[in-house]
């Protein structure tokens, strides 16, 4: 298992090549869990967890590429994160409108008293 760490040092070539091999480990390693050949386990289960460091750590790249290297970046981050409210607050409500099933349902409680005064009389 690979430490998060170590992971960081490599480049993108590197972490691409690294998720090959964890992802031909993680197919091998179902068909000896199937065929009753592997003794751990839980192998699986880390090399799944490295799978998803690596992809973590290649998709944060990628976005890190995607924004501006500039020293305001926070601020735009912390710009876009207030704006998402504001938004939210500005979208207009929707009314909730009950399904057909219910509203009928609705309407059958409302006649059962008047069945009944029917049914007595």
């Amino acid at each position: 298992m690979t430490r998060p760490s170590a992971l960081r040092e490599l480049n993108d070539d590197e972490l691409a090549h690294h998720l090959v091999e964890a992802k031909e480990e993680t197919f091998h390693l179902r068909f000896q869990l199937a065929l009753g050949k592997q003794d751990n386990s839980a192998r699986l289960g880390q090399v799944r967890r490295e799978v998803a460091r690596v992809l973590t750590l290649l998709e944060e790249r990628r976005a890190d590429a995607a924004l501006p290297v500039t020293p305001q970046r926070g601020a735009v981050q912390r710009a876009r994160k207030a704006a998402v409210p504001a938004a939210k607050a500005a979208a207009p409500k929707r009314k909730v409108v009950a399904p057909a099933a219910k509203s009928a349902t609705l309407a059958r409680k409302a006649s059962a008293p008047a069945r009944k005064a029917r049914v007595s009389s």
